[in-house]
């Protein structure tokens, strides 16, 4: 373009001047265009308390620096802890005591405001592991009343589960002698005395029963509610513990999920009573507690609510504990009770329940809920739900990704003639079950015909037709198993393999999908479902059995050097169903290979199992067979420690000895006992028990102090001209 026909666009540099003034004019003190309803939160202090996130106000941020030094001092001492190996000293002990007991003062009357702060709650939940019982108690004194609240907030419900789950804890202590345990408290006469756990727990579930529905659905009030219940409906401290181990049933997968990421919260203080009696008893007031918290649940919701919940990622897993409760309390079966509001008892439902129990069945959140029901429910509810939704369905939820572990379970639970029924609708379920790696049913079946010791040759047969396995040939079966393919697949993919390995290169199907030597590689599932095929009995055992007889040594070899399959061969010669022929055959299998076995990390586990398992005159002719390599082994990384067992050096010079040794040894293994070489073995054999070799004569000096000359000259006197007692030598 010509420059005489170029245009310029205006700059309006007077219009962005006014811009810049306009914008930098305004006071801080101009007034505000919100509507005079409106107030600012620093303008009244009530708006702070009536804010979503700080319902008690805001902490002050001189109170927030002294809690972040008390945090690091916390921290620091933790460490210290770890580090030291001991018990803490007693005055250190006391100043620590001191030390919290002066952080609790700076918080009085501003404890609800901590527990609210982001920041503030998470030091409170450190200090609360190292206080006291007074201290604990003081504190949780403070929150009742405003439990609730509590409970519904975002950073305070993380501090009352942290209290609830020191509880049981105070609670034994408080039995010890049924008072408070001032022992080590650091407490100012002028307080008054805080009232027992037991009585602000009772408080506690006064103030929430009122609200217990809208507790289950509140993302935060629901774990809060769940540590609750499970607290009063307990019938042992033990089996408290147990249950919070269950770390996905109290808090949710972000709350575990940020506290790893945190230093670890322990007590930096360890008195004597720390845990209190293991056997002291349950408050008497908690059981009905537990019963006035189901009871509100059931008032304030109905059968069609209950359902619906079912559904809901955060009330469904409250209701599992409800259900729990009401197993171990009350009676599940009557009228009114949750299972009967979840899943009807009636014999022939309409097409609306059915089409209800599947979906729940089928989704992956109420089938928890319904697991935890076939768990727990007595026979005749359990023979209702199995004959009335369960059994016309059983091929389509079986193949169903997340209703077949709720099949599983009820295969579980289920007897003689419901096992016979599963094995006759197998060759429907199993190969759809191995096409997609879903062997729970498979592996649910197997286990209940172990257990109920019936119907093993029906198991067998179906489990070689569901591998295409016909016959009496069982040479393919552990082959197709480990790699849960039917046995047309597997040697077609066999054969592949062969062909790439001869015709390709090696990395040209990098980039292609799985190989078919992956694709053959074993399986997690199917070692596991050999594995319980090799608990049943002889019968059903002897196709896993007869099948590994098949393989040559170099195919042991690979599956002992797995670290899949190796288990199945730990299996072999650990269960008590395997014939002692299998187990001897196993053993001498091996001879002349166990030192390629034992120069591998998973073969090297499997030749001490091996070894375990083998007779006396087995042992022998492993330990003789191992005699041309025992340098190799000394050299090898993982063979090294298995050459430790053997004692050849003992074997080569003193062979009787050697099997009086390892029969001693084998014997003290049936008894769970340890057994030491005998004095003479050990004094003419020093380095039998940590090596093989043979002692090297030049450093025999070293190791016997007491020598000729030693003792010649220790025996004469220093002093010039003197004599010795003994001896009567002149030292002139």
């Amino acid at each position: 373009m010509p420059r005489e026909n170029r245009k310029r666009g205006k700059k309006h540099k007077k219009v962005k001047e006014e811009l810049t003034t306009t914008t930098e004019s305004p006071s801080l003190h101009a007034p505000r265009l919100e509507p005079s309803w409106i107030k600012d939160l620093n303008d009244d202090e009530s708006g702070a308390a009536s804010h979503s996130e700080a319902p008690f106000g805001f902490v002050d941020q001189d109170v927030k620096r002294y809690l972040a030094e008390v945090d690091q001092k916390l921290v620091e001492w933790s460490e210290e802890d770890l580090d030291r190996q001991g018990a803490l000293a007693k005055d250190d002990a006391e100043d620590r005591r001191l030390f919290l007991s002066a952080a609790m003062s700076e918080l009085k009357d501003k404890e609800l405001q901590a527990v609210t702060d982001p920041g503030c709650s998470v030091i409170l939940e450190r200090m609360i592991h190292s206080m006291d019982d007074c201290l604990v108690k003081r504190f949780m004194t403070r929150l009742v009343g405003s439990f609730e609240t509590l409970a519904r907030h975002r950073y305070g419900s993380h501090v009352c589960q942290t209290i609830l789950g020191l509880a049981p804890q105070i609670l034994r202590r408080e039995s010890i002698d049924g008072a408070d345990m001032l022992k080590g408290s650091s407490e100012s006469a002028e307080n008054l005395m805080p009232d027992t756990l037991e009585g602000l727990i009772t408080s506690v579930c006064k103030e929430l029963v009122n609200n217990a529905a809208s507790l289950i659905v509140d993302p935060f009030a629901s774990h809060v509610f769940r540590s609750v219940i499970l607290l009063l409906s307990t019938n042992s401290w033990e089996e408290l513990e147990v249950q919070n181990l269950e770390k996905n049933s109290l808090r949710s997968a972000r709350s575990i999920a940020y506290r790893e990421k945190q230093p670890k919260m322990t007590s930096i203080i360890t008195p004597e009573y720390a845990a209190g009696p293991r056997q002291a008893p349950i408050p008497s007031s908690f059981h009905p507690l537990a019963r006035q918290l189901y009871d509100a649940i059931r008032a304030q919701l109905d059968d069609s609510q209950l359902r619906t919940l079912a559904f809901d990622k955060v009330a469904s897993p409250t209701l599992q504990i409800l259900i729990q409760v009401e197993s171990h309390l009350l009676n599940a079966s009557v009228n009114g009770s949750l299972v009967n509001a979840i899943v009807p008892s009636s014999k022939s439902p309409d097409q609306t329940e059915r089409e209800y129990l599947g979906r729940l069945m089928r989704d992956s959140t109420s089938s928890h809920l319904i697991e935890k029901i076939i768990t727990l429910v007595g026979g005749d509810k359990l023979r209702n739900i199995w004959n009335t939704y369960l059994r016309d369905d059983l091929v389509s939820l079986a193949t169903h990704p997340t209703a077949n572990f709720v099949i599983a379970k009820a295969i579980d639970r289920s007897d003689t003639a419901d096992i016979q029924y599963c094995l006759n609708q197998s060759q429907k379920i199993w190969p759809d079950c191995v096409r997609n790696n879903r062997t729970g049913i498979i592996k649910a079946v197997i286990d209940r015909v172990a257990a109920l010791l019936t119907h093993e040759e029906l198991l067998a047969q179906m489990f070689c037709r569901t591998f295409e396995i016909e016959g009496s040939k069982y040479d393919s079966l552990v082959r197709c198993a480990l790699c849960l393919k039917p046995l047309n697949e597997y040697e077609r993919l066999r054969q592949r393999s062969r062909d790439q390995h001869e015709q390709s290169h090696p990395g040209m199907y990098a980039n292609r999908g799985k190989s078919p030597k992956d694709l053959l590689a074993p399986t997690i599932q199917g070692a596991l479902l050999l594995q319980s095929l090799l608990q049943t009995r002889t019968p059903c055992n002897e196709i896993v059995l007869q099948s590994l007889e098949t393989h040559n040594i170099e195919e042991l070899t690979e599956l002992a050097q797995n670290p899949i399959s190796s288990r199945v061969l730990d299996v072999v010669l650990s269960s008590p169903t395997t014939p002692a022929r299998y187990k001897r055959l196993l053993t001498t299998r091996f001879n002349g290979h166990y030192h390629i076995l034992a120069d591998d990390r998973i073969g090297s586990r499997v030749a001490e199992r091996l070894w375990d398992a083998a007779d006396l005159f087995s042992q022998e002719r492993i330990a003789r067979s191992l005699l041309p390599h025992e340098d190799f082994l000394a050299a090898s990384q993982y063979g090294k420690h298995f050459l430790k067992r053997l004692n050849l050096w003992l074997l080569k010079r003193r062979p009787q000895e050697w099997k009086t040794f390892q029969d001693k040894q084998r014997n003290a293994a049936r008894t769970g006992e340890t057994t030491v070489m005998s004095e003479n073995t050990t004094s003419r054999t020093p380095s039998v028990a940590t090596s093989s070799a043979p002692p090297n004569p030049r450093q025999k000096r070293k190791r016997d102090p007491s020598d000729e000359i030693d003792d010649l000259f220790n025996n004469v006197k220093t002093k010039k001209g003197g004599k010795d007692r003994k001896s009567g030598i002149s030292m002139e």
